[in-house]
């Protein structure tokens, strides 16, 4: 491949013009839209769609509610465990990379829950291993450095919108792989087939509308003319800041060493533990 031909598939220049030429319009709304998308087909369908096809799986593999639930708690162990992987390559590979990358495994294990998937251990390996996989990779973690890179004095509304893509994913997931049920017979493998060609289009979304930074197409962060630089740090848009912005840049020692941030770590883990609690008794009942 040339060397203009790896630059457009890492994600470290557009696909088309000059980095140097500055497009018209803001491009970080689009990448927004791209990373929602993505994200509620990457987590949304796999999470409580999934929930959906599981009732009618449960009686055509034999399996029992406590095998289900086994499941489903791998699922959740491997959908969290490696979030510093992601991390890790987002620092490494960038946002595009680990995002398709995670699309790719959620597509994977799609597939093989739609052909192959046999047995509870079949299952297991396809749904918790890899969809889980799929679902930390190519999920929030990566989803959330692409919008810190794109957004400054804007973050905080481009993560709430973003927020909303599990929630809005999840009204519509499950009722949608309901009707593929009941239009294919109770085939649960179709749903499956379903979740796959989404799967598809989200490393479509993936390769052509992530990009890494302002500054490959010559913007600033929340479409500031005045910063030509396209600065990603605490100085981008503070002319017409109406949030609070951190004149400090918090190394990860610092963080980790504040009281605050455990505080907020407890809660969030007391709701994601909750969560799963119910979601694991809803798959065992």
């Amino acid at each position: 491949m040339s060397e203009k031909g790896i630059a457009c598939f890492t994600g470290k220049k557009p696909l088309w013009g000059d980095v140097n030429m500055p497009h018209g319009r803001f491009y970080g709304w689009k990448l927004l839209a791209a990373l929602w998308a993505i994200v509620c087909i990457n987590l949304a369908f796999p999470i409580y769609g999934a929930r959906v096809l599981d009732a009618v799986m449960v009686g055509d593999l034999n399996l029992n509610r406590q095998t289900l639930g086994g499941i489903f708690s791998l699922y959740a162990i491997m959908s969290g465990l490696p979030g510093p992987l992601a991390a890790l390559c987002v620092g490494r590979f960038g946002v595009r990379i680990t995002m398709l990358a995670g699309s790719l495994l959620v597509l994977v294990g799609s597939l093989l829950m739609a052909s192959v998937v046999k047995s509870g251990l079949h299952a297991a390996l396809a749904f918790g291993v890899v969809v889980g996989s799929g679902v930390a990779m190519g999920g929030v973690v990566g989803a959330q450095a692409g919008i810190a890179k794109w957004f400054v004095r804007k973050r905080a509304l481009a993560l709430a919108i973003f927020s909303s893509a599990t929630g809005i994913g999840g009204f519509i997931a499950a009722p949608v792989l309901n009707l593929v049920l009941g239009l294919s017979d109770r085939n649960w493998r179709m749903g499956w087939w379903l979740i796959t060609a989404l799967a598809c289009m989200s490393v479509l979304i993936s390769l052509i509308f992530i990009r890494e930074k302002p500054g490959d197409l010559g913007q600033s962060p929340d479409g500031d003319a005045s910063d030509t630089q396209g600065k990603t740090g605490i100085g981008a848009g503070q002319g017409r800041r109406k949030v609070h912005l951190t004149a400090e840049n918090w190394s990860y020692r610092e963080v980790v060493s504040e009281h605050s941030f455990w505080k907020m770590m407890i809660c969030h883990m007391g709701v994601g533990c909750g969560t799963d609690c119910f979601s694991a008794m809803g798959s065992c009942t």
